[in-house]
């Protein structure tokens, strides 16, 4: 499944492995162009599936535009499964959905 964003927020935030090795995970807060501008979070990790996204987001700056391709992931001890972002690819200048123009209030 694609989705597009906009970026709002990328902090970076300094975790710990099980095994004491040093990472930073991505808070990643966003709008959804492609849903009707819902506003959303997304955390990524810099391994395993979600690597690829998270390399791409590290540096992402707000109002930048993305293309998110997102699988759902294997189910959890609880049975549940996530929706993991597994790429993101910056989109070309001009490929946001385009929105009403806002009204000044003067005439022209």
């Amino acid at each position: 499944m694609q989705i597009q964003i906009s970026i709002l927020e990328v902090k970076k935030v300094s975790k710990t492995t099980a095994k004491g090795k040093p990472y930073f995970q991505l808070e990643v807060a966003y709008k959804e162009l492609s849903d009707g501008g819902k506003v959303g979070a997304q955390k990524l990790n810099p391994f395993f599936k979600t690597a690829d996204a998270h390399k791409a987001l590290s540096d992402a700056q707000f109002g930048e535009i993305y293309n998110i391709t997102k699988e759902k992931g294997e189910p959890n001890a609880e049975g549940k499964s996530f929706w993991e972002w597994q790429k993101a690819e910056r989109a070309a200048p001009g490929s946001a959905p385009q929105t009403a123009p806002i009204s000044t209030g003067a005439a022209a």
